[in-house]
């Protein structure tokens, strides 16, 4: 096993190779580093595996482009055989807290000096799922990006966009904004906003059971209402506040206020079956209102 302790001091130059076939422990906050590295110089580190082994614990890697301002690079390379974990990459933190857990921050700046702030609309970071395609090229097949939109001070803003390959092309189907969820949009303008690139706009709401409700429910702090197919082939209007279907449709084209019996419309009131009790309907048509006289039997 080999010990670096915190007053060690070693110098390699550029050109040497250092390989270490035992254990490897370094201790201080001064870590392990390089100088006289450019760019290019990293670029072909990158190449191959920089640290490898069973375990690497507490370890990061960094370089210095001019002697005063970091530029860091990483690479991490898993190559599990047949057999071995699924797991690639692991974040581990052992801590009795209930808020502290493992993190991946992605943190940009425009520049090293003065901490500059990214622009409005700067891509902060993303992750992209990539594989190969049958001609040998790459393709990324579905993605994660995070936008600062707005860098203005106490008015920030920022949006989370999800993609995914459609017809060869990186296609955005998703963007979490603080004014809402867009669907087909960057920008939604609602909570929820649904666009659609074609002539019309679709939303689905289903069901696999026979005799399931696939319902959109509406409301407010004070009152709720619901509409949908309600358990067969009717389609409802219902006050939802006190249980009571209000409108019925039915697959035949009858339609009931609320409910259906026998006939094509059935407007019901809640009177009783004497022949007296009657009710009225308003038809309006160009501003002159009418009545239909409507009996309790016939």
């Amino acid at each position: 096993m080999i010990s670096i302790k915190e007053d060690f001091a070693m110098t390699i130059t550029h050109d040497d190779d250092v390989v270490i076939t035992g254990d490897l422990e370094v201790q201080g906050s001064t870590g392990i580093t390089a100088d006289a590295l450019t760019v290019t110089d990293l670029i072909a580190l990158v190449t191959q595996p920089i640290l490898y082994g069973n375990t690497i614990i507490n370890g990061g890697l960094w370089a210095q482009d001019n002697g005063s301002s970091p530029t860091w690079w990483q690479w991490i390379k898993t190559d599990y055989g047949p057999g071995d974990a699924d797991e690639n990459l692991e974040l581990y933190k052992a801590i009795n807290d209930a808020d502290i857990a493992p993190a991946l921050k992605f943190y940009k700046q425009r520049s090293h000096a003065g901490f500059t702030a990214p622009s409005d609309g700067d891509r902060i970071g993303y992750i992209y799922f990539v594989a190969d395609v049958d001609t040998g090229a790459t393709a990324s097949y579905g993605s994660m990006e995070a936008f600062a939109d707005d860098v203005s001070a106490s008015s920030e803003d920022g949006r989370l966009s999800f993609s995914v390959q459609k017809n060869g092309t990186l296609t955005e189907r998703l963007a979490l904004t603080g004014q809402g969820v867009g669907i087909g949009t960057s920008s939604p303008a609602k909570l929820l906003d649904v666009d659609g690139t074609s002539e019309h706009a679709e939303m689905r709401v289903s069901t696999d059971k026979t005799n399931g409700c696939a319902t959109l429910i509406y409301g407010n702090d004070a009152y709720w209402w619901a509409s949908g197919i309600w358990s067969d082939d009717k389609y409802v209007i219902r006050d939802q506040s006190v249980g009571v279907v209000r409108a019925t449709v039915d697959s035949g084209g009858r339609f009931g206020l609320p409910s259906l019996s026998t006939e094509a419309l059935e407007i019901r009131d809640a009177g009783s079956a004497s022949a007296t009790e009657q009710d009225w309907v308003e038809v309006t048509v160009g501003g002159n209102t009418g009545y239909l006289r409507v009996y309790a039997s016939k």
